[in-house]
């Protein structure tokens, strides 16, 4: 059932009584149609609100970066599909890395970590000297332009049990990747937060 539509069988004309800011109880009619959606929607809602009425700096408010600050000394490291298993895990390790990006002639092809060495190499025997990268890499990439917040990447990274989210739009090549450990401490604490309040909403309704 789309979310509108659940929250307006039940009666209710607005998020007032849900845990949220006054300033932050919108009409029922603004809020985005699809769970996926409504999360993100309602927290910078409440935020760009509450920095309106207080005259605080949004990095006053929230403990969260643009993943473009989160990257913007990263030198990603990628290869191309043609470059084998064995030169790609040896610049990982050259460079001390867990990820590393597929890209043809600026193309983002797919992704591949530590994780795929372990399942598609080690796991079943296969010869990485003989292997292509493009045979063994993720190529559903889980992506989100460098002016989103890092709270987002954190909570795909939860939600889809991954590791790495890509970041896109950025200057150069254009990509940078983040992962759990990119994330001060401060900003997981606001993530927990905000996964309660989530939960909050929706046990409500």
């Amino acid at each position: 059932m789309r979310f509108m539509d659940s929250i307006k069988d039940k009666g209710i004309s607005s998020l007032d009584g849900f845990g949220l800011p006054a300033v932050c109880g919108p009409s029922i009619n603004a809020i985005p149609s699809t769970r996926n959606s409504v999360y993100a929607w309602a927290f910078n809602n409440c935020v760009q609100s509450f920095v309106s009425i207080t005259n605080k700096k949004w990095e006053e408010v929230v403990h969260h970066r643009k993943l473009s600050d989160v990257v913007k000394n990263q030198n990603v490291l990628y290869v191309n599909s043609t470059s084998n298993v064995v030169t790609a895990t040896r610049q990982m390790v050259e460079r001390n890395v867990a990820a590393l990006l597929i890209i043809d002639e600026g193309v983002l092809k797919g992704i591949f970590t530590e994780r795929d060495a372990l399942r598609r190499i080690i796991a079943v025997e296969r010869d990485p000297a003989k292997t292509r990268i493009s045979e063994v890499m993720t190529t559903e990439i889980i992506t989100l332009p460098g002016e989103r917040l890092s709270f987002e990447a954190v909570r795909l990274m939860d939600e889809f049990r991954i590791r790495h989210v890509v970041v896109t739009d950025l200057p150069g090549i254009g990509f940078g990747i983040v992962s759990i450990r990119d994330f001060a401490g401060i900003e997981l604490a606001s993530f927990e937060k905000e996964i309660a309040f989530e939960h909050h909403v929706w046990s409500a309704i």
